[in-house]
This record gives structure tokens, sequence and C-alpha cells, in this order.
């Protein structure tokens, strides 16, 4: 982990909405993808002094290889775009936080 950026993950149940999201975000000149998206976790490599949103379903955070990946990253912020992801992904929520640990 180099420089001082690192990511933002934002928890989005559904996939159309995360795709809007993501071109919202890259429209106002941030760094955001959807976990599953080819470029993927490389743009947060690419860009260590950047903060790169990424925006991921709550089934998607339960992956081994999502979580594996975000080990490898400075985790500055989650954020939960609807209430009822928190019933989804609450203990998941754990690991993040304990992800610099």
């Amino acid at each position: 982990m180099n420089g001082t950026g690192g990511i933002h993950v934002i928890v989005s149940p559904l996939i159309a909405l995360a795709a809007e999201q993501v071109e919202t975000l890259k429209s106002r000149g941030l760094k955001a993808f959807r976990v599953g998206d080819a470029e993927g976790f490389d743009i947060v490599t690419n860009n260590p002094n950047d903060i790169v949103f990424v925006i991921s379903s709550p089934e998607s955070l339960r992956t081994d290889q999502v979580r594996l990946e975000m080990q490898n990253h400075i985790i500055f912020g989650i954020s939960i775009d609807e209430g009822h992801c928190v019933s989804e992904c609450k203990d998941n929520i754990t690991v993040f936080l304990c992800v610099e640990n």
C-alpha cells in the first residue's frame, strides 16, 4: 500500500443503480468501478494517491476474492446506499472495519 489514496466502498443492491452510480462519479472526474467490472481493483493499484469509489452488491462483498482484494487497500469509508443492505451485509461490515488490523 503506497501513496495516500485508498477506497471508499458503496454498497448498492441493484446492478443497474450501481452502473449508474459509477457513470455519475466518473462524469464528475472521480475514479470508480463496480465490483465485477473488467478494470476492477487495478484502478486502485494504478492510482495509489487517489480515493477510488468501489461499488458493490452485498452478495459480492461476501466473496473471498473481494475480501482478499480489499485487504490490500486502505478503506476510507463505507456507504450503504439503501437501508435494507445493512441487514444483508451486517456480518461483513466488521470485516471491513478490521482490515487494517
